[in-house]
């Protein structure tokens, strides 16, 4: 069959339906492992979106999930030209993504693709917020501690995005009072209490020219 031959839907309403399920998941993609504890293979996120436009097992959409839709294409059509007017890599994934988004029907084989919108769209709102948290606590931030001084502070997590090259999660944060701090972890911390060791102390061209104190050994404390 033609490309041209395969069924098309409105890309509104494939992103309504793409929305929901992500909705339905937690706000995740599930792509379909198998479930230990139930024995059983989950159903993937792009198997819903799929039966769904089969008419196999339709998917109840919300008035809400229609509203997020609406944006979703806009917002990540924006983020493109913005990262690419500032000469920033777009990746092959974003920009297969932001094709299909841009035309008005969606083909069916492109379900399984457009299902990722949303998380797309999630993450990169997420990644403006921090990025507009980390320009404030920037113009604040000061270093804390010394060189192998030993500290414990709160520390209240802006980003911690996983490290394939160190297979660790690499943090970043502030300790309440204004300062940035960064560490990696094996596993991604959370806001509270923690202890580490001040490794060095720079300005960080990746936080909008803040101080940054880096952490090692760094450890939860109860």
């Amino acid at each position: 069959m033609a490309k041209k031959d395969f069924p098309k839907f409105e890309t509104i309403e494939v992103l309504s339906v793409a929305q929901a399920i992500f909705r339905l998941e937690g706000n995740k993609i599930n792509r379909g492992d198998f479930d230990f504890v139930t024995k059983t293979q989950q159903v993937s996120s792009k198997q819903r979106i799929v039966a769904h436009f089969d008419n196999t097992t339709v998917i109840t959409v919300t008035d809400a999930d229609r509203e997020t839709a609406g944006a979703i294409a806009g917002y990540i059509q924006q983020r493109v030209i913005m990262d690419t007017l500032m000469q920033k890599e777009i990746g092959d994934f974003i920009a297969d993504i932001n094709a299909i988004v841009g035309r008005e029907h969606v083909h069916q084989f492109d379900l399984g693709r457009v299902v990722w919108a949303p998380k797309l769209y999630a993450d990169m709102v997420q990644q403006s917020n921090n990025q507009e948290d980390i320009a404030q606590y920037a113009i604040t931030s000061g270093y804390v501690g010394r060189v192998k001084e030993k500290l414990e502070l709160d520390f209240t997590v802006i980003s911690a995005k996983y490290n394939r090259e160190y297979e660790c999660f690499r943090h970043l944060g502030h300790d309440g009072a204004g300062n940035l701090i960064g560490f990696l972890n094996k596993k991604s911390i959370s806001n509270g209490r923690i202890q580490g060791r001040v490794k060095s102390q720079s300005i960080s061209r990746y936080n909008n020219n803040g101080k940054v104190t880096y952490l090692n050994y760094v450890k939860e404390l109860e």
